[in-house]
């Protein structure tokens, strides 16, 4: 009676919690080398900070503060969505941010401050648990090398300009064009006294980036979305293609009535 009645009222979270039980009950190979800490979103040049104090999350900052100092951060799955690159369909989202500890300070109850900062994104090949909490074999994920990227702006730009082309208006304009609609963007709203554009926001993540590369993780960091949005910058491998999401963004919220 009792499972049906957690079936009936939390199917979600009966699932999820299945999910984790075949993941502890999965054995543990050595390539399974990264902790994986499975809270929130996270980007590359970005600080995160961290208060720990799980005691499985615990156990996994002292070993990493040991070894090398870094660790995966990944994104929760509640509504259980597959992820194509992996076998079951586990707790979290395929794609996540390596961060590099910069400073931890730890407290005299066991938990723990973390400051930390994005190196790169990768993607999850296989995982398991260790002592409760994930570990996994990850691969890195890179950026299209500067020609591809010139030649995929060339590519839109000229499939825009055919007026029966279905291709989205953000398409038709240059990567120097995106970027520049999103920094007009950032200066109006600076302007107006934007609550997330705070002198306290500014001192924690820096001020708006002038590099292409470099705007969209910044803005995904001060811009206040759902983490679920932001997630589709960690699945890019183009700079443009991050810069065409972050101009989506803006439309949207200029779209809003004030």
């Amino acid at each position: 009676r009792l499972a049906s009645l957690l079936t009936g009222l939390w199917p979600s979270l009966l699932t999820a919690r299945h999910a984790l039980l075949a993941t502890e009950e999965s054995p543990i190979t050595p390539d399974l080398d990264l902790p994986l800490f499975v809270c929130t979103i996270a980007f590359p040049t970005m600080p995160a900070f961290l208060h720990v104090f799980e005691p499985r999350y615990r156990l996994m900052m002292r070993r990493v503060l040991d070894s090398d100092r870094r660790f995966g951060m990944l994104l929760h799955n509640p509504q259980q969505i597959p992820q194509p690159g992996l076998a079951t369909t586990p707790p979290f989202l395929e794609y996540g941010t390596l961060l590099h500890i910069v400073s931890a300070q730890l407290l005299p109850d066991g938990r723990s401050l973390i400051e930390s900062v994005g190196i790169s994104l990768f993607r999850v090949l296989r995982h398991g648990v260790r002592d409760g909490y994930i570990v996994g074999s990850v691969e890195r994920v890179e950026d299209l090398p500067l020609a591809d990227e010139e030649a995929l702006e060339i590519a839109e730009t000229t499939s825009a300009a055919d007026s029966d082309a279905d291709v989205s208006p953000d398409a038709a304009l240059s990567t120097q064009e995106l970027m520049a609609l999103c920094t007009a963007f950032v200066r109006r709203m600076r302007a107006a006294s934007a609550p997330w554009m705070h002198a306290r926001t500014l001192r924690i993540y820096g001020e708006c980036p002038t590099s292409p590369a470099q705007f969209p993780w910044w803005f995904a960091s001060v811009l206040p979305l759902p983490e679920g949005d932001k997630y589709a910058l960690l699945q890019t491998t183009s700079v443009r293609e991050r810069l065409k999401i972050c101009a989506a963004w803006v439309e949207k919220i200029e779209r809003v009535p004030e």
